[in-house]
């Protein structure tokens, strides 16, 4: 904890500089214009520096927090019993080449509950839970690039990534999502006005109920683009994607070998809303009980420009 925040100088009561002392110190200035870096003399001998934090830091002003230092080594966070280790209020915030192992939350956002403006950069997410977004829970604007979320999970929504309704916007490109898993969305789930899906990959996500790789409900926009979804299942509706009540454009995917286990849309599933797929590819899709190996639409629309289904991949309308 910082001893005088405002006083120009990140240290405790011992004159030891902390992360929190350094957040502090930032919110204390109001200026939101602060970089946060770590000094490479607090290395281990791999090249590491491990901080564990045992209380959440909060976050008021707009801050850059920085992991690397003068290289592409990776500070990492872990945890010690603490519920939920960043809380974001601010615009402007960031956070740049940082590893989270092991962060939990009762709540939504086992390492990151986002309430402002924040990007990711990349920043690696392994083993997070929470009860809603494993990794990371969004209730305004949130932008990750060049990330991985590595086997997190959340008991209902968003195994890595949650983002809630309202005016909240999810923007995603070169970030990896692997062996993450959830009641709905494995991967993400969102009911987002707007979101974002670029150059990612969904690998062997799951999740109990629907959206094995994904989940969207209720999205004004929901638009996905150079991204591959595969081997990604679901025990119910939607292997790689759930799309509910949603205005969907998917542009150059590939559907490899994903699977709804007891129901419908081996790939996707649609109710409500509409769909444009162009130039994607579906593979080795099934839906062992139901209908729909590839996909399913239930009281919705969808559109196809130069896709291809091939090797139990069949479409399935339903009225």
């Amino acid at each position: 904890m910082d001893a005088n925040p405002g006083n120009g100088i990140a240290a405790d009561a011992n004159g030891k500089t902390s992360l929190r002392a350094a957040v502090e110190e930032s919110n204390a200035r109001g200026k939101g214009d602060v970089d946060i870096f770590f000094d490479s003399e607090l290395a281990d001998e791999n090249g590491k520096i491990t901080l564990e934090l045992t209380q959440t830091v909060t976050i008021t002003e707009g801050v850059a927090i920085h992991g690397d230092f003068g290289s592409s080594h990776l500070v990492r966070i872990t945890s010690n019993g603490v519920f939920g280790q960043f809380l974001n209020w601010a615009d402007g915030v960031s956070f740049n080449n940082l590893l989270f192992i092991g962060a939990k939350s009762d709540a939504m956002g086992g390492a990151i509950a986002n309430g402002g403006t924040m990007v990711l950069l990349n920043c690696t997410f392994i083993q997070c839970t929470a009860s809603s977004g494993g990794a990371v829970y969004n209730a305004n604007t949130l932008t990750v690039g060049d990330s991985i979320f590595y086997d997190n999970s959340a008991t209902d929504y968003g195994g890595a990534i949650f983002t809630s309704a309202g005016v909240a916007a999810l923007s995603i490109y070169y970030t990896s999502f692997l062996l993450n898993d959830a009641k709905y969305g494995g991967g993400i789930a969102s009911f987002s006005n707007s979101n974002t899906i670029t150059n990612n990959d969904f690998f062997s996500n799951s999740s109990l109920h629907d959206g094995g790789g994904a989940y969207f409900d209720g999205c004004a926009t929901v638009s996905i683009s150079d991204t591959k979804f595969s081997e990604n299942k679901s025990n119910d509706d939607g292997g790689a994607l759930y799309l509910a009540r949603s205005i969907s454009n998917l542009k150059n995917i590939a559907f490899d070998n994903n699977h709804s286990l007891y129901k419908n849309g081996g790939a996707i599933y649609i109710i409500g809303g509409s769909a444009l797929f162009e130039s994607c590819d579906f593979l080795l899709n099934t839906a062992n009980n139901g209908g729909g190996g590839a996909l399913f639409v239930n009281n919705g629309g969808a559109e196809f420009k130069t896709c291809k289904f091939r090797n139990r991949s069949p479409v399935q309308p339903c009225a």
